[in-house]
């Protein structure tokens, strides 16, 4: 299966869901979504990821989708001697999507010798959505709700540093001319605070 990049989306909601499912377990510390997805594509090696974040173990893996098609791999690895405690390869079709979330969650259960209670059980076994379709569905508007909100935060920064950039300008033009002697009077901009 070849991976395509317009599926971001998807893998993005599986690992959400992975994470989900193992921060129900309360003998395991899982880390944030938002810590997890800043490593995403990351080029450090596993024992400084597990320094910084303070965890004993990294699960990494990749998710590919290619029509109904999926395969997802993961990976436990051992953040102090960087070494697989864990791994395997998932195959299947969208329709299996929660079948295989679930099971590589309770693979990571196994590998760490936990031990779930009912509840944690049944937790896992919980699906979000009956229909895989309208989950993707959601995976897909979430994802692109997120995008337009970092977007949004981009072009807001932007914004910001243009119209400093601008008043910084105005100010030296302001200065410059003071020094030239003719006060500002040419142009007079005044003085503002920067704003954010």
């Amino acid at each position: 299966m070849s991976p395509d990049p317009d599926q971001e989306y998807f893998s993005d909601g599986l690992t959400e869901e992975i994470i989900t499912d193992l921060s129900k377990i309360h003998t395991l510390r899982v880390i944030s979504r938002t810590s997890a997805m800043r490593l995403k594509g990351t080029e450090k090696d596993i024992k400084k990821i597990g320094k910084e974040l303070n965890v004993g173990y990294v699960l990494e893996g990749s998710v590919r989708k290619a029509g109904n098609n999926i395969r997802i791999t993961a990976q436990l690895i051992d953040a102090t001697s960087d070494s697989h405690i864990w791994a395997e390869k998932y195959s299947g079709t969208l329709e299996d999507v929660f079948d295989i979330q679930e099971r590589v969650s309770r693979s990571i259960v196994d590998a760490l010798k936990l031990k779930l209670s009912p509840e944690e059980d049944q937790r896992i076994a919980q699906r979000p959505i009956d229909n895989v379709h309208a989950y993707e569905c959601y995976l897909k508007a979430r994802y692109e709700r997120e995008m337009l909100a970092i977007g949004e935060s981009l072009a807001r920064r932007s914004h910001i540093e243009s119209k400093a950039i601008d008043e910084a300008i105005e100010r030296e033009v302001r200065r410059a001319r003071e020094k030239r002697g003719t006060g500002g009077r040419e142009n007079d901009l005044g003085e503002r605070d920067c704003e954010t």
